[in-house]
């Protein structure tokens, strides 16, 4: 990320408990201010188990999405415990996204086991 923000920081964060295998569960979603343009510099995302598992976990896939078209998709898999490893991406230039674009983190749970998703995206508006 930039040492320093030259205007407007953006950091969104979204928390989803899911318990049903349903396609493009919203986990979070930013829409680029009128008048605006979004550059985007990161995101993060994992997922967890209510309880323990004493196995690995499939959780299902997670994707990032522009104006609901995919932009990144990604199997969430971890070993035993709760916690996945966090799905992380960092852009070394910031990706410019124009005043009405959408941009969403949503997952599809792999079974009706209670996950908990999280995601976060972070940037500037100006």
């Amino acid at each position: 990320m930039p040492a320093a923000y030259p205007n407007n920081n953006v950091f969104v964060t979204g928390t989803l408990a899911t318990s049903a295998v349903t396609a493009n569960q919203v986990i979070l979603t930013y829409t680029v201010p009128a008048g605006k343009t979004f550059w985007w510099d990161y995101f993060e995302a994992n997922a967890m188990l209510t309880t323990f598992a004493a196995t690995a976990t499939a959780f299902g896939t997670l994707s990032i999405r522009q104006n609901g078209n995919p932009l990144f998709t990604f199997n969430v898999l971890a070993g035993p415990g709760i916690l996945t490893s966090p799905i992380y991406g960092e852009f070394t230039d910031s990706v410019p996204f124009q005043a009405g674009d959408v941009l969403t983190i949503v997952c599809t749970p792999s079974a009706v086991t209670p996950f908990t998703w999280e995601g976060n995206i972070s940037g500037y508006t100006k």
